[in-house]
């Protein structure tokens, strides 16, 4: 699904506070590959956790954000490749934020879809968290200073900012004109 400029500004303006309020608890603001889950865990309040095959409603997730109970949990699959888990950590974040009320589950085939595949029409709420977990793993001013510094090779950026070529490529596309 493609967003809109409004929206995708919408959700960037978002990501920024995200990241705003993980640099305040980390030693290092500017640090590229910082370990996701316990600063997600102190900026929900709550807890991250992997899970092994972690499943919601008799369906397999890639992540779930729940809100209730004495404090609100991120659920992540403990068997995916760690990077993937970090963006399912942020992915879960962005649900956080952007719908609190709202249990998502996350089905693996509809997160961090590759705009460039053959894959079907992504869900509007997961195309808007796979968004925000972009701008929060890979804040805009920290990129373009690299892009500027090391050029746009997105194979070498996302091993940088430890995430996936897709999900870098699709972020430099969005930032195009700033960087």
């Amino acid at each position: 699904m493609t967003l809109t400029p409004a929206r995708l500004k919408e959700l960037e303006e978002v990501a920024e506070n995200a990241i705003r309020l993980r640099r305040q608890g980390h030693p290092d603001p500017l640090e590229r590959r910082f370990d996701v889950a316990p600063a997600v865990a102190l900026m929900i309040r709550g807890r991250v956790s992997a899970a092994p095959n972690l499943r919601h409603e008799g369906r397999r997730v890639s992540g779930l954000f729940m809100p209730g109970g004495a404090f609100p949990q991120i659920w992540f699959e403990a068997y995916e490749p760690p990077r993937r888990q970090r963006f399912t950590v942020a992915h879960e974040l962005g649900h956080s934020y952007l719908d609190p009320a709202r249990q998502p589950q996350c089905d693996p085939s509809q997160v961090d879809v590759d705009p460039d595949s053959s894959h079907g029409g992504q869900d509007v709420r997961e195309s808007d968290a796979d968004a925000f977990a972009a701008a929060f793993l890979i804040p805009a001013d920290l990129l373009r200073a690299d892009v500027k510094q090391f050029g746009r090779c997105a194979a070498f950026l996302a091993d940088l900012y430890d995430v996936s070529e897709p999900t870098m490529r699709r972020r430099l596309r969005v930032l195009e004109p700033f960087v």
